[in-house]
């Protein structure tokens, strides 16, 4: 099953790319800056995102050392959607 990923805001920005929101109610945060995508998830639906005890998930983005910070959104919310989905299959 797809999870229901709510935007409160972005993703936008440069270096970094930002966004919040939530996937089935747990607040995520989003980032992708250098070469590197990330999302974190809330273990509480009550939890901030940005805690070491969220459960998070990296990759590589781009060839060059400042490939990520400036993603198109759609490369941003298809990651999103991707790391959402290994998040909700876990």
């Amino acid at each position: 099953m797809k999870p229901e990923i709510i935007y409160t805001s972005g993703p936008e920005g440069f270096c970094p790319v930002q966004a919040f929101g939530t996937v089935d109610g747990f607040p995520f945060y989003f980032r992708s800056r250098n070469q590197r995508m990330s999302l974190a998830i809330a273990k509480e639906k009550d939890a901030d995102p940005i805690n070491p005890e969220s459960w998070a998930y990296m990759a590589e983005y781009g060839d060059n050392p400042y490939s990520a910070g400036y993603a198109p959104k759609e490369h941003c919310e298809a990651f999103i959607e991707e790391a959402a989905a290994l998040w909700a299959n876990r």
